[in-house]
């Protein structure tokens, strides 16, 4: 009789937990409850690849930043949403600011899957990956002021040379 006592009280205790992990689960299934699952995929326009040393953003209408993504890796992330609009921006750093590559504005309740391509306009001509384009642009920048200080140098060497000279 005594084991049945035992029995009776682990099964109830058995019941309990049980019901109590049901209505959890519950509870959280219906805090889900609209929200979209939206995969982001970025490529790159020169390789077809993942793109490389970009950051994704997702921001509402209002331009209020909703996720940030990081770089999204080749098979892209699955984000969740709730109904709305929202705008995925693709940006690069470039000597400390980000810069803007491309952006694709969509609705949860039509899109399950945003596929952004990026490339600059002169780094895809010339088929490099986006990851790269800070390091062409510092060496452009780089090398515009090597040019400049040359001239300069020039203009200040050609002056003394052309300005007359006071007797010592």
């Amino acid at each position: 009789m005594k084991n049945k006592g035992k029995i009776g009280v682990c099964f109830a205790i058995v019941i309990f937990i049980f019901s109590t992990l049901l209505m959890s689960n519950l509870a959280f299934a219906q805090q889900d409850q609209g929200q979209q699952s939206v995969r982001i995929i970025v490529t790159d326009g020169a390789t077809g690849k993942a793109a490389e040393g970009v950051t994704t953003l997702i921001r509402s209408p209002t331009g209020a930043l909703i996720q940030n993504l990081g770089t999204v890796p080749e098979g892209g992330t699955l984000v969740s949403l709730a109904p709305g609009q929202y705008t995925v921006f693709v940006q690069i750093g470039i000597f400390g600011f980000p810069v803007t590559l491309g952006s694709y504005s969509f609705g949860t309740n039509q899109t399950t899957q945003v596929k952004l391509t990026v490339s600059a306009l002169f780094v895809s001509a010339l088929f490099i990956p986006i990851q790269y384009l800070p390091l062409v642009i510092y060496i452009v920048v780089s090398v515009v002021i090597l040019v400049i200080i040359i001239v300069v140098i020039r203009q200040i060497r050609k002056y003394w040379k052309q300005s007359p000279r006071l007797p010592v």
